[in-house]
């Protein structure tokens, strides 16, 4: 948890210039995405393997988020007040962003403000058919296991902000453990595939396969403030067995400047499972026309891949 200790803003560090390089061996948790087990006693309300789609109903109009660029004086509490939400709504939307080590221009996500004729309104189901295609449990050296799986996008609309339960049992079938992760990219077109991953630090006795269901998501009406003009170009890539190298650049093939940009390479085996799940990301902001190289190295807990899936993903930086 961040401390709510809030200081005013720093001078942006000098920007480095050379190739950006993300390194993640089996045994560190992914920056993004993953949270923490808690062993906890039975929990049968989460029991379903393939979710069941919620029911249809007609889209509703969807708020859009607000990028801001951190000015000087700013911090987490003043920018709250002015936008009507609370710190802990903006360090949700903003993961390990740190509130004594703000940085003048960096661009953050805020809560989208209140739209006056949606107010009193109640939510209307939005029909999501997400279904979970695998999850795989590897055992560590240390004691613990990665979990692995992907879902699929088995819908007509888009789908967002999607997450899993994951569940084990032990050798009677009740549940001993029990976690959550984020599904990543976070927006799934139709027929598109997106992974998690999660690290137990220490995996109790189970008997069986671990168990995945969706527990929450969205059709995404429209795309708001992200940013779809982003491609992958000169993709090269090594799947060796202990370390595998994904290298490329992230071109910005639009007219408006991308920020939060945020890269996720899937790895699958000879099965077709997920055999590994990395995250890569840039604050931005990309001009128009540029390119931002990249290398990612991993060490797939599933050991080597025989085929991979990249995203990349950003949020437009509007001019107010």
């Amino acid at each position: 948890m961040l401390l709510l200790l809030l200081l005013g803003c720093a001078e942006p560090a000098p920007e480095a210039t050379a190739t950006p390089t993300l390194v993640v061996p089996a045994s560190i948790t992914p920056e993004l995405g993953v949270a923490f087990v808690t062993i906890a006693p039975p929990t049968p309300n989460i029991r379903q393997v393939t979710p069941t789609p919620l029911p249809t109903a007609t889209p509703t109009p969807t708020a859009t988020p607000v990028i801001y660029q951190i000015q000087a004086g700013d911090t987490l509490l003043a920018i709250a007040i002015d936008y009507g939400t609370t710190v802990g709504e903006i360090e949700a939307l903003n993961p390990g962003i740190q509130p004594n080590l703000l940085q003048i221009g960096q661009a953050i996500v805020l809560p989208p403000r209140q739209d006056a004729s949606l107010a009193g309104i109640a939510p209307t189901p939005i029909p999501v058919q997400v279904a979970v295609r695998s999850v795989v449990l590897y055992q560590t050296p240390l004691g613990g296991a990665w979990l692995l799986g992907d879902v699929v996008n088995e819908g007509e609309f888009p789908a967002e902000n999607l997450q899993v339960a994951i569940t084990l049992r032990d050798l009677s079938n009740l549940p001993v453990a029990t976690a959550a992760a984020w599904v990543y990219p976070t927006l799934l077109q139709p027929g598109e595939r997106g992974g998690f991953a999660l690290l137990l630090e220490q995996l109790p006795e189970v008997g069986g396969e671990p168990e995945a269901s969706i527990v929450s998501g969205a059709t995404a009406n429209q795309l708001g403030n992200r940013y779809p003009d982003l491609y992958v170009d000169q993709i090269e890539s090594d799947l060796a067995a202990e370390e595998a190298t994904l290298a490329g650049s992230i071109v910005n093939g639009g007219e408006t400047p991308a920020v939060m940009i945020r890269l996720v390479a899937i790895l699958y085996d000879e099965q077709d499972r997920v055999s590994g799940l990395v995250q890569w990301q840039a604050d931005g902001p990309l001009a128009p026309g540029e390119a931002l190289p990249f290398t990612l190295l991993l060490a797939p807990p599933g050991g080597a891949p025989a085929s991979y899936q990249i995203n990349v993903e950003a949020l437009r930086l509007e001019e107010e």
